[in-house]
């Protein structure tokens, strides 16, 4: 059992590597926000799909822990950002299904928002995958809508 554990902190943690720029009192045409989100985990989709793997269940559950750990914080999901197409709605809807995962996970609305891709695109500077959502850890004033 300690092996098994050993080897999913290892995957996960190799999931949170040098953050994206930080996110931090943005305000756009979805929501304005005093929050801080530093630490992050780039959740991975199969192309086209919206199903949520094993990895991105570990690595939403231990966020979502960090979350339930102390008031003020909350989890910011971010789509991926691109300019328009059909594909932006498989974006939009990855981090949905992203967000109501956190909330089956015990997550109160109030913890868990998706955040409006074109609100920040430079989170996605230098990140070459495609079919991804990122997830970031925050504290601070959440968005308001």
């Amino acid at each position: 059992m300690g092996k098994h554990l050993a080897v999913v902190a290892v995957l996960v943690s190799a999931m949170v590597v040098a953050a994206p720029p930080r996110i931090a009192a943005q305000s756009g045409a979805g929501a304005e926000y005093e929050g801080t989100c530093e630490d992050w985990y780039q959740v991975d989709f199969d192309v086209d799909a919206v199903d949520l793997d094993l990895t991105a269940r570990s690595a939403l559950s231990l966020a979502t822990n960090w979350v339930t750990l102390s008031p003020g914080r909350y989890l910011l999901v971010l789509p991926h950002w691109r300019a328009g197409g059909p594909q932006k709605e498989i974006d939009l809807l990855r981090a949905q299904v992203l967000a109501r995962y956190a909330r089956e996970l015990g997550l109160l609305p109030g913890e868990v928002f998706v955040a409006n891709p074109e609100d920040a695109p430079e989170a996605w500077a230098g990140l070459a995958r495609r079919d991804a959502a990122l997830v970031f850890t925050c504290t601070g004033v959440p968005p308001v809508r």
